[in-house]
């Protein structure tokens, strides 16, 4: 049955990445289980991006504009995340503005050959971002596969067996296990049964509005920024 709204979804994903955030960013101060948790629980929140990214690139009246408002929304939480994270890599709003772009250019290209070379380039361009080449793949994936229970699944399934498959790989060769990233991916398949129950043609009334959505990024970000320097403050006096 589709249940579920856009809104909804919305919701989920937000709350799911204020979860995992606060996790990574106050984990030093936040009991282990939390953190096993809030890893877990983060895994929910870029499937459901993906998804709505695609569905918003194929609905969008103008493509160009909404493929700029996506390169704004990524250069404006560009601060944030370096400095809430302290990493130098891009934030995964540029995953997301390429694999939309892959979308863009593969509606123009003619053969499969064009389109998985085009689809290749910038999933290697993306290797500097937040979820890299997996984010472009995936968003490209949901947006050329038709069937809409085949779209909600199978991306996802196949990312997570990739990326459990290569976890397994390290552990065998080197004998380290990433234990962050096991529950990270399975919680990314508990986007799989929301995404199956959206409903795609539901009333717009009391929708989120879709700015509130893409602002609410760096505004946690700059949030939990502001919290860490208040704790590491008390801490330290």
């Amino acid at each position: 049955m589709k249940l579920v709204s856009q809104s909804s979804l919305k919701l989920c994903a937000i709350i799911a990445m204020a979860i995992n955030h606060t996790s990574i960013v106050l984990g030093w101060l936040l009991p282990r289980s939390f953190v096993k948790f809030g890893y877990f629980i983060g895994g929910l929140t870029f499937p459901i991006m993906a998804y709505m990214a695609s569905e918003g690139f194929k609905k969008t009246r103008s493509k160009e504009k909404y493929i700029l408002n996506l390169l704004v929304f990524s250069l404006i939480s560009v601060f944030p995340y370096w400095m809430c994270f302290k990493r130098l890599n891009l934030n995964v709003g540029f995953s997301i503005l390429l694999g939309v772009i892959a979308l863009y250019i593969c509606d123009r290209l003619d053969g499969i050959a064009a389109k998985a070379i085009c689809v290749g380039a910038l999933a290697l361009l993306s290797n500097g971002c937040d979820w890299g080449f997996k984010g472009v793949v995936l968003i490209y994936a949901m947006g050329v596969i038709k069937n809409d229970t085949l779209r909600a699944a199978l991306p996802i399934a196949a990312m997570f067996l990739y990326t459990e498959g290569s976890a397994l790989a390290d552990y065998y060769s080197s004998g380290i296990l990433n234990s962050y990233t096991v529950p990270y991916m399975f919680g990314c398949l508990l986007a799989v049964p929301l995404l199956l129950m959206y409903n795609a043609s539901g009333q717009k009334r009391g929708s989120m509005p879709k700015h509130l959505f893409y602002a609410f990024y760096p505004g946690h970000l700059i949030a939990l920024y502001i919290a860490y320097q208040i704790a590491l403050s008390s801490a330290l006096s």
